[in-house]
C-alpha cells in the first residue's frame, strides 16, 4: 500500500484567471485576514469559484488550519461540502491539518462528518495521515466515528499510520482494542506486512504484541508472511527483524510475546552479585585479592556506565541496573556495617546509630521506588467543570494540553514521563537510580533519603577507617596499602561512598537551590528572584508543609535538563 502525491488536474478557466480569485490565494497563502475580508467583501462569490483539482477558498485555508479565515468564509456562505477532483472536503483537510478548532467549526457549520473521497477515505484516514491523536480523539468522541473504517482498498486507519510511521498514533490505536493489528486489506496486507517493509522493529513489537504471535504467520493474496518479505530485504534493521519475527513465530500463536523479563532480573541484580562474588575471590587470593577487586570494580563501573536508559530490546522496558548499582552499594554498605560495628561492641550508641540509618534507608528506597510520585488520573478542572477534548475546540484550553499517552488534559504543571508511562504533578525529574519519577508526592521524601543516605556513606567510611586503626595499630605500611592488601572490600566501598558523597553534595544543592527558588529541576520560576526572606521561607514550607500545595509559583516554559 502507498500513498502517492496526487497530481494536479488541468482546472477551469473560470478559476486561476479570475483577479479576484487570485489575489484571495495569494491572501491565504500569507494567512492575511484583512486582505480576504476586503476581497469577500467586495465579491463574496469568489468563495464558489475553484481552481486546482477544484479546491475552493475553503479548501486552502483548512490545509493552513487558520481558525480566523475559516469562521470568515463560513460566515460569507462558503460551500462547507465542497469537493475537490478527488472528492475531497474541507473537513478532510482540516483533519488532516489536525486542527481542532477548525474542525469543530466545520462540523457545528453542518458539515458531512461521513463523507468519504473517492478511495473511500474518510475523516478518520485523513486525521491518521496528518498524526494528530486529538483530532482523531476529538472525531471519535464528539461524532460517534468508528476507529476501525475501511477505504476501498481495505485499509484501515492503523494501516495509514503504519505508513506514515506515526508511533504514537499507533500506540493510541492499539489501546483499548480500537484498531484490530490482524485486519488485512484486500491485497491480505496486515499492519505488520507494512511495517516490516519499512523495517521499523518498534512497531513490529507493538503489533505482536497486541495481536498475539500469530500474526506473524498472516499471509498476503500472493503468500508472503511477514517473514518472507523481511528476508526479501538486505539491510541490517531487517536482518534483526528476521531473527525477531523468527522467535514469534516459535510461541503461542494466541498470546502476546514476552518482554526480556530474565534479562531485566539479571541486570537488577548484576551490581550486587558481582561485587559479592568479587569481595569473595578476592579473600581466597589473600595478597592479592586486593588487587584483583580493585580491577573488578572499576569494570563493574564501567559496566554500568556505558549502559543506556532502556534495555537493548524491541520492548524498550527501562533498563534497572542503575537502580542495581545504587541498591546494591547501600546493601554492601549496610552488610558491612553490621559485620564490624560488632568490632566496636558494647557500644550501643553506635550499634542503635546504625541500625536505625540503615533501616530507615531501607525503608524510603522501597517507598520512593514503589510509591505513587503523584500521578494525575484525571483530567484538569476549570471552575470546578472537568476538561475534555471538547473543550479545546472551544478555546478553553491549547491543544497541547492534551496528553496522547494518557488521554487527559494536562494541568499546568504536569509532564507525561515516558519511561514510567505515567503523567505526574509537579514533576522535578526522572530518577534512573530509583526508576520513578520525583514529583509532587516523593519530592520532600527524595530529599530526605539522599541526606539520609550521604549520613549512612560517611558513618560507613568513618566505622571503617576506625576499625582499621584499631586492627592494624602497629602496621608499617600506609593505611591505603593495608586496605588493599587485606581488607579489599573496604577500600572498595569507601572509594564507591566517597565518589557517590561527592556527586550527591551536588545534587542536595542544587536541589536545595531550586527549593529555595519555588521551583523543581524540569519548572523554572517565572519573574524576578525572591529575596533572602522568601528563599528561607520556601525551605521551610518545603520540609514542614503547611498545606499539600505547599508550591503555587507561577513558572514560565518547561526547561528538561
Amino acid at each position: 500500500m502507498s500513498y502517492p502525491r496526487q497530481e494536479f488536474v488541468a482546472a477551469p478557466d473560470v478559476g486561476p484567471s479570475h483577479p479576484m480569485y487570485n489575489g484571495l490565494f495569494y491572501a491565504i497563502d500569507q494567512c492575511n485576514v484583512n486582505m480576504c475580508m476586503d476581497i469577500v467583501a467586495k465579491d463574496p462569490k469568489t468563495l464558489q469559484m475553484t481552481g486546482w483539482n477544484d479546491m475552493t477558498p475553503l479548501h486552502h485555508i483548512c490545509l493552513k488550519g487558520k481558525t480566523n479565515i475559516v469562521q470568515l468564509f463560513l460566515d460569507n456562505g462558503a460551500e462547507v461540502d465542497a469537493r475537490s477532483s478527488f472528492g475531497e472536503t474541507p473537513l478532510h483537510y482540516a483533519c488532516r491539518r489536525g486542527t481542532i478548532d477548525v474542525i469543530h467549526m466545520l462540523i457545528s457549520s453542518r458539515a458531512d462528518c461521513k463523507a468519504v473521497d473517492k478511495q473511500g477515505r474518510g475523516c478518520m484516514h485523513f486525521a491518521a495521515m496528518g498524526g494528530s491523536i486529538a483530532a482523531m480523539h476529538y472525531l471519535a468522541t464528539q461524532t460517534q466515528l468508528n476507529y476501525d473504517v475501511v477505504d476501498n482498498n481495505g485499509d484501515s486507519p492503523l494501516h495509514v499510520c503504519c505508513f506514515q510511521r506515526h508511533n504514537v498514533m499507533i500506540d493510541y490505536l492499539l489501546r483499548k482494542s480500537r484498531c484490530d493489528p490482524r485486519h488485512a486489506n484486500h491485497k491480505g496486507t496486515t499492519p505488520l506486512h507494512m511495517v516490516v517493509k519499512l523495517g521499523n522493529s518498534d512497531i513490529v513489537w507493538k503489533l505482536v504484541k497486541a495481536g498475539g504471535c500469530g500474526i506473524v504467520h498472516a499471509k498476503d493474496k500472493e503468500g508472503n508472511t511477514p517473514i518472507n518479505i523481511a528476508k526479501q530485504e538486505v539491510t541490517d534493521r531487517h536482518a534483526h527483524i528476521v531473527k525477531e519475527l523468527e522467535y514469534y513465530a516459535k510461541q503461542p500463536p494466541r498470546l502476546p510475546p514476552k518482554g526480556p523479563v530474565m534479562t531485566w532480573y539479571t541486570l537488577l541484580f548484576l551490581p550486587f552479585t558481582w561485587a559479592a562474588i568479587t569481595f569473595i575471590l578476592s579473600l581466597c587470593l589473600n595478597g592479592n585479592g586486593g588487587y584483583f577487586s580493585l580491577l573488578m570494580f572499576i569494570l563493574l563501573v564501567t559496566f554500568v556506565g556505558r549502559q543506556s536508559h532502556r534495555i537493548h530490546h524491541p520492548s524498550k522496558w527501562p533498563n534497572p541496573v542503575f537502580l542495581g548499582a545504587f541498591a546494591g552499594g547501600i546493601f554492601h554498605c549496610i552488610i558491612s556495617s553490621s559485620i564490624f560495628i560488632m568490632y566496636f561492641w558494647p557500644c550501643v550508641f553506635t550499634f542503635f546509630f546504625i541500625t536505625s540509618l540503615s533501616m530507615s534507608c531501607l525503608y524510603n528506597l522501597y517507598h520512593l521506588t514503589r510509591g505513587d510520585p503523584g500521578v494525575v488520573t484525571s483530567n484538569s478542572r476549570e471552575r470546578n467543570v472537568e476538561l475534555s477534548v471538547l473543550d479545546i475546540a472551544l478555546g478553553h484550553c491549547k491543544e497541547g494540553d492534551f496528553c496522547p499517552y494518557t488521554e487527559l488534559i494536562k494541568t499546568k504543571r504536569s509532564k507525561y514521563c515516558r519511561l514510567c508511562e505515567k503523567l505526574v504533578e509537579d514533576l522535578d525529574h526522572h530518577c534512573l537510580f530509583l526508576m520513578n519519577c520525583i514529583a509532587r508526592n516523593n519530592h520532600r521524601a527524595f530529599v530526605i533519603f539522599i541526606i539520609n543516605v550521604m549520613v549512612l556513606q560517611f558513618s560507613f567510611c568513618y566505622l571503617t577507617l576506625s576499625y582499621m586503626w584499631t586492627a592494624y595499630p602497629n602496621s608499617e605500611n600506609w593505611l591505603l596499602i593495608d586496605m588493599l592488601t587485606y581488607e579489599s572490600m573496604i577500600l572498595d566501598l569507601n572509594i564507591l561512598c566517597i565518589f557517590a558523597f561527592l556527586w550527591e553534595c551536588q545534587l542536595i544543592g542544587s536541589q536545595l537551590v531550586n527549593i529555595a527558588m519555588g521551583q523543581t529541576t524540569y519548572y523554572q520560576r517565572h519573574g524576578t528572584k525572591p529575596n533572602l526572606s522568601s528563599m528561607l521561607r520556601n525551605v521551610v514550607q518545603f520540609f514542614f508543609p503547611r498545606t499539600e500545595k505547599h508550591r503555587s509559583l507561577k513558572v514560565n516554559s518547561p526547561l528538561l535538563l
